[in-house]
């Protein structure tokens, strides 16, 4: 779809295009025909991170955007909304809304996404920012290392220095054979170890950083969604049982090691925090109810609940 795009100066653009591994290295002849540059760059295999990073360092544009390389810009004016949308130099990154192809009754239908941190999808990003500010993946981190990256990134960038596009131009494409499709709905479910890595990094990097505010918003965060999380339908099947209470001990495990750090949170924040948790999982309609309360939960997890070695949350 890159080489379809209209009204746009071919020159202004380029692609850096990462082989994670040898095997995977496709020849730069390949290349040759498209109207803009490819850089085709291969690196040890070393996971979705580490690769990430490796084009962040390879560019030398002055704005940045990362793409999974089974999607595609969704209409041929995709690239010329963009670039109108960037000439603002008092921004440094811009989200832009995109659309996700989902599959329902034999068809695939578009659901529409706005602002958030989860996916890196349609995101800008000043290139000399993100190295000014040393904002970069977590080379350890397999899954979940979208939201570690844009969780830094919009916690560090001024608000007045973020734009918003609010023209679809990125389609996250269904393709099932890809990580968090092959998960599908038990994606958190079978990958909560790598979330609580996640959660524990972005916090450590946080007071790495000096920036307390931010260590209790993540805590605080991790507490309330784990809360409804643990109450959701699909989590309390007899089926998921042993993986419901494997993952009981990987928040434990998280909830030990910060769990300081929460008694010291505004219970106020923690109550706006939860309101949203909340919202969002009664509108997933999968959500259960509050057959306890908050904190009748967490001294469950505390006192009932084996955590983990807390090590293994180190990334």
């Amino acid at each position: 779809m890159l080489a379809l795009q209209r009204n746009i100066n071919f020159q202004d653009v380029g692609v850096i295009l990462i082989n994670d591994g040898e095997e995977s290295r496709l020849p730069d002849e390949l290349f040759l025909e498209y109207p803009y540059r490819v850089t085709n760059i291969t690196i040890p295999h070393g996971g979705v991170s580490r690769a990430r990073n490796a084009g962040l360092d390879a560019s030398k544009a002055d704005w940045v955007m990362i793409c999974d390389f089974d999607d595609q810009i969704s209409s041929t004016l995709g690239l010329a909304v963009l670039f109108s949308a960037i000439t603002d130099n008092d921004k440094d990154m811009y989200y832009s809304h995109f659309l996700e192809e989902v599959p329902k009754d034999g068809a695939i239908k578009l659901m529409p996404h706005g602002r958030d941190v989860i996916f890196i999808h349609g995101k800008m990003f000043r290139r000399k920012w993100l190295k000014k500010n040393n904002i970069r993946f977590c080379d350890r981190l397999t899954l979940h290392e979208d939201v570690y990256f844009n969780t830094l990134a919009q916690a560090i960038c001024k608000e007045e220095r973020i734009g918003e596009i609010k023209t679809s131009f990125y389609l996250w494409c269904n393709n099932p054979q890809s990580v968090g499709r092959s998960y599908g709905w038990r994606f958190v479910l079978d990958t909560y170890d790598h979330l609580m890595k996640q959660r524990a990094a972005i916090t450590e990097e946080f007071k790495r950083r000096g920036m307390q505010t931010q260590v209790k918003i993540t805590v605080s965060k991790t507490v309330v969604d784990a809360f409804y999380d643990f109450q959701t339908t699909a989590w309390l099947t007899k089926d998921n049982r042993e993986v419901y209470q494997k993952n009981e001990r990987w928040f434990c495990t998280f909830l030990k090691r910060y769990g300081k750090i929460y008694a010291e949170c505004d219970p106020i924040a923690i109550s706006k925090l939860a309101e949203g948790s909340r919202d969002f999982h009664y509108k997933t309609n999968c959500f259960l109810m509050e057959c306890r309360t908050l904190g009748a939960w967490l001294h469950h997890i505390m006192e009932e609940v084996e955590p983990f070695d807390l090590s293994v949350l180190d990334v």
